[in-house]
C-alpha cells in the first residue's frame, strides 16, 4: 500500500474522498436531518472508489480477489443489519458486540459511568457516533474498510516472495475470504482493527529488514499502537520490533553514541507509559486485594480460569503457584491456537472450526518444524513471526479460556502465520 501513497494524484483523490465523507456525515449529523439511507449509499459507493485506488497498485486477478472480498464484506453488513443481527444473535451467538454496541449508546447518550470490562473500544465508536451520528452501519462500514486494508498489507507482503503468481493468489485468497476475518469483519468488534494495524505494521517491518532503514522500523513500531490500545495482549508485537531495534539495529559508524542515547531515551519513554497503562489498569485490583506480587498473580490467573463459556476449555486446571502457572502455560499456548481441539470437539460446528481456523497456525508450527529439520537458513522476518506468535500466545493463553475467544484474538495473526508458510515456498525456488 505504500507503493500508492507515494504517488501525488493517489494521495490527493484519497484525501479528497476521506475529507468529503468526514464533513458530509458532519454536517448531516449537525443539522440534524434524516438521511440514513442516503448517508448509508455515499458512504458504500465513495468506500469502493477509495479502496479501488488504493488497489491501482495490484495486478488484475488479486485486484478482482481484493474487491471481491471487500464488496462481500459490504453485502454481508447490510444484510446482518437488515437482519437485526442475526449473525451475533443466532448463528455465532459472538456476545461482545452486543455489549460494544450497549456501551457506546449510553456513553453517546452522556453515561459515561456505564460499566464494561474493555472502555477503550466503545469510547472510540462513541467518537465516531459523535461525527458521524448515531447509525451502526457506518461504523461498521469503517471497520470492514480497516479489514480490507489489512487484506491488501499481506498483497504487498506477497510481492516481495520469489513465488508464482498462482500461489501468491492462493494466499491472497486464503486470506481474504477467511470465514472468521469475515464474520469479524462486519460486526461491531475490535478485531478489524488489530487485523489492519498488526498487518500493516509487519509490512513496514519486512519492508525495514529488505532495505534496513529507520524509519520503516519506527514506522512498524508506531502502527502496533492502535492494536494495544485496544488490548493489551498484543503487546508482544511491539516487544518484538523494539528488541530488534534495540539489539538488533547498528547504526552506520560515527553515530554510536547518538544512537544509544535514542535508544535509550526511547526505552525509557516506553516503560514510562507501559507503567502508567499497568497502573491504570483494572486488573491492578487483584493485587491489591492479594497483598502482594506472587499472591496477586496467583489470584489473577483464578479470576481468569473461572471465567465461562459454552466452548471453555482446560476448565480443571487450578493455579495455586507460580511454578503451576509455569507449567500448564506451554499446554495453553496450544490449546489458545489449536482450539476447539478434537478432543473438545462437540459436533461439526467444531470439526468446521478447527479446519477453518486453527489450521493456520498448526501448518505454520509444522512448516518451521520442517525448516529447524532440513537446516534451512530462516529469513529475519519470519523469526519475527515466530517471536510474535509465541509472545501473543503466552500474553492471551491464561486470559482466554473458551475456543470461540481464542478465535477472535488469534484470527488477526493469520496474514503473519501465511506469510510465513509462504516463506517455505519461496525458499523452496532458491534451495
Amino acid at each position: 500500500m505504500y507503493q500508492f501513497l507515494t504517488i501525488p494524484k493517489n494521495r490527493k483523490l484519497a484525501l479528497i474522498i476521506c475529507t468529503g465523507l468526514i464533513l458530509l456525515s458532519l454536517l448531516l449529523n449537525l443539522s440534524g436531518i434524516s438521511a440514513k439511507w442516503m448517508q448509508r449509499g455515499i458512504w458504500i459507493i465513495c468506500l469502493c472508489l477509495l479502496f479501488c485506488c488504493l488497489c491501482s497498485m495490484t495486478k488484475k486477478d488479486s485486484f478482482w480477489i481484493l474487491f471481491s472480498a471487500f464488496l462481500t464484506r459490504i453485502v454481508l453488513a447490510v444484510l446482518n443489519i437488515q437482519s437485526g443481527n442475526i449473525l451475533s444473535t443466532q448463528l455465532f451467538r459472538v456476545g461482545d458486540d452486543i455489549v460494544f454496541a450497549n456501551a457506546a449508546h449510553e456513553f453517546y447518550n452522556g453515561n459515561l459511568a456505564y460499566q464494561v470490562n474493555s472502555r477503550r473500544f466503545p469510547q472510540f465508536v462513541n467518537w465516531c457516533y459523535k461525527v458521524f451520528g448515531l447509525d451502526e452501519m457506518i461504523m461498521i462500514l469503517i471497520l470492514v474498510f480497516l479489514a480490507m486494508i489489512g487484506c491488501l498489507a499481506f498483497y504487498h507482503m506477497l510481492s516481495r516472495l520469489t513465488l508464482s503468481e498462482r500461489e501468491k493468489i492462493l494466499a491472497l485468497f486464503i486470506v481474504c475470504f477467511a470465514p472468521f476475518n469475515i464474520i469479524f469483519s462486519v460486526l461491531l468488534l475490535r478485531e478489524p482493527i488489530y487485523f489492519c494495524f498488526i498487518t500493516l505494521s509487519f509490512l513496514f517491518y519486512q519492508k525495514y529488514c529488505f532495505k534496513y532503514q529507520l524509519c520503516d522500523l519506527l514506522i512498524a513500531i508506531l502502527l502496533t499502537f492502535p492494536a494495544i490500545l485496544m488490548h493489551w495482549g498484543y503487546v508482544g508485537v511491539l516487544i518484538v520490533y523494539v528488541s530488534h531495534f534495540v539489539i538488533g539495529y547498528k547504526s552506520i559508524s560515527g553515530k554510536r553514541v547518538q544512537l544509544r542515547i535514542i535508544k535509550i531515551t526511547f526505552l525509557i519513554v516506553l516503560l514510562f507509559m507501559a507503567t502508567i497503562i499497568v497502573l491504570n489498569s483494572g486488573r491492578m485490583r487483584y493485587f491489591r486485594e492479594a497483598g502482594s506480587f506472587t499472591d496477586g498473580l496467583i489470584l489473577t490467573f483464578t479470576k481468569y480460569s473461572g471465567l465461562n463459556g459454552g466452548s471453555k476449555y482446560l476448565s480443571d486446571m487450578q493455579v495455586s503457584s507460580l511454578w503451576n502457572i509455569v507449567l500448564f502455560t506451554p499446554m495453553r499456548i496450544v490449546y489458545f491456537y489449536l482450539s476447539p481441539l478434537f478432543t473438545d470437539w462437540r459436533g461439526w460446528k467444531d470439526i468446521l472450526c478447527f479446519l477453518l481456523d486453527s489450521i493456520f497456525p498448526l501448518l505454520m508450527c509444522l512448516v518451521y518444524g520442517y525448516m529447524r529439520v532440513m537446516k534451512r537458513k530462516v529469513s529475519l522476518e519470519t523469526r519475527a513471526v515466530i517471536w510474535i506468535i509465541f509472545l501473543t500466545g503466552v500474553l492471551f493463553c491464561w486470559a482466554t479460556v473458551s475456543a470461540g475467544a481464542a478465535i477472535r484474538h488469534r484470527n488477526c495473526l493469520i496474514p503473519l502465520e501465511m506469510y510465513a508458510i509462504m516463506y517455505l515456498l519461496s525458499e523452496r525456488r532458491t534451495a
